[in-house]
């Protein structure tokens, strides 16, 4: 008898131990062959090109605009039709479920609501008008995790990883009962009515902390902020009713204890995997992670940490992660509830002094528009922006005491339904369980 001899590069190499995966993975998904192609179930995929009237307003929503975790649009930008850029080229309605085609397996499918019927979109959204299935049964379809993962692997090898037209139509989706289908649809619409009825996180944020007016807009964050207050420029409305703010803006240097730029690794390291092989593997947060306010529990690497590295890397509670690199920088998160992370390099951390600042008024303030305004001056680059530590430091925050930061933490989640919404998004997720489970359980 023959002795088969393997090399030991096959056990060590991450490209070995993914081609194992992937094919053990297709093994046990036998159930796709019973699925339907997505292109059964719809009208259309990207409907000509709107018409545009260069002097009317219009809503611009693009990629920024999209939050993943809720699954819907979170904010436009309203253009004029003349000003509008090349890229806008659909027209949204309600009901239209949109695919980002970039990394659309980081819970890229969206549902267009009524507040954003009749707006213009990026063409980096797909959208889907759906014909044969209620678009709330193509949405929650679209996000089970057997969807998502097709479409992570129809953008594995591309140079850039993004959905074709093609890809879109093969997309399998799956038969669910008639009985659970309704419960499906049900309660997807008691959600998209919350959302509904509810302020985006966007304009509670806005209302919170208004950018100022300026003859120049250009200049008006190199103009000295405690000035501005002085001349009660700075409306901010801390409370219901509307309060000034007397405590006026600090740099950010001088509240916080700890601020660092995320862990550097070489993509050829052993110590990064696609899974969590053990007790010291621990999630690599990179800017797909960081959502408006969370952490998407999405992971993809897994990196393994030595005891001496983990007091060093690892992040603790009450650490807010901010975005870097690319477009959406200043994008904030908190970690919460002890769980365990570490950063790439794409992402700075802070930790504040918490005798002057409350973890979650920072990252409310830091995904807030009049944040973002100051940190488009503050980061540099030419074709991809960045924003080092030391000028990250530089912002100006406003600081009311602790009590008043707490005040309005809690008129941005009464104002946004931010309990009664998550208790939704849970019921959900308790639906997807269990279809997950009989799909699984047939085969």
């Amino acid at each position: 008898m023959k002795t088969l001899r393997v090399p030991i590069s096959y056990f060590t190499s991450s490209t070995s131990w993914e081609k194992a995966l992937s094919g053990l993975l297709n093994k046990t998904r036998p159930f796709l062959k019973n699925w339907t192609p997505l292109k059964e179930y719809i009208k259309e995929i990207n409907p000509r090109s709107p018409s545009i009237n260069p002097e009317k307003s219009y809503h611009y929503v693009d990629l920024s605009s999209v939050n993943r975790k809720l699954g819907i649009i979170e904010k436009s930008e309203s253009i004029e039709g003349s000003q509008l850029p090349s890229r806008a080229k659909r027209m949204l309605r309600k009901g239209d479920i949109l695919i980002v085609t970039v990394n659309p397996g980081d819970k890229g499918v969206v549902y267009v609501h009524s507040r954003y019927d009749g707006s213009i979109g990026s063409n980096g959204l797909a959208v889907i008008k759906p014909e044969v299935i209620k678009p709330e049964y193509l949405f929650f379809c679209l996000r089970l995790p057997e969807v998502l993962q097709q479409m992570k692997e129809k953008c594995a090898n591309k140079p850039i990883s993004a959905l074709s037209l093609k890809d879109i139509n093969q997309i399998m989706i799956p038969e669910i009962g008639n009985d659970l289908r309704d419960e499906i649809i049900a309660e997807c619409s008691k959600y998209f009515s919350l959302i509904e009825s509810k302020k985006s996180l966007s304009e509670a944020l806005e209302e919170v902390f208004p950018v100022p007016d300026a003859a120049d807009g250009r200049n008006i964050f190199f103009i000295e902020f405690k000035k501005l207050c002085d001349q009660q420029r700075w409306d901010v409305k801390f409370l219901k009713g509307g309060t000034e703010l007397g405590e006026g803006f600090v740099t950010l240097e001088d509240i916080v204890l700890e601020c660092k730029v995320g862990y550097t690794l070489s993509k050829k390291s052993d110590k990064i995997v696609d899974y969590p092989a053990g007790e010291d593997y621990f999630p690599l947060l990179s800017s797909k992670q960081i959502g408006h306010g969370d952490i998407s529990p999405d992971f993809d690497k897994y990196v393994k940490l030595e005891d001496k590295d983990k007091r060093k890397h690892l992040l603790p509670e009450n650490t807010v992660v901010l975005v870097r690199v690319g477009t959406d920088i200043g994008r904030a998160a908190l970690v919460k509830d002890n769980k365990k992370y570490l950063v790439n390099q794409h992402l700075i951390t802070v930790k504040g002094d918490k005798d002057l600042l409350h973890p979650e008024y920072l990252v409310y303030f830091l995904n807030s528009p009049l944040a973002r305004k100051q940190l488009e001056f503050l980061s540099g680059g030419t074709t991809i922006a960045h924003l080092g530590k030391k000028e990250f430091l530089k912002l100006q925050v406003p600081l009311p005491d602790l009590n008043k930061q707490q005040m309005v933490i809690q008129q941005i989640k009464q104002e946004t339904n931010e309990g009664e919404v998550n208790a939704q998004l849970n019921k959900l997720a308790k639906l997807e369980e269990k279809v997950v489970k009989n799909y699984r359980e047939k085969v």
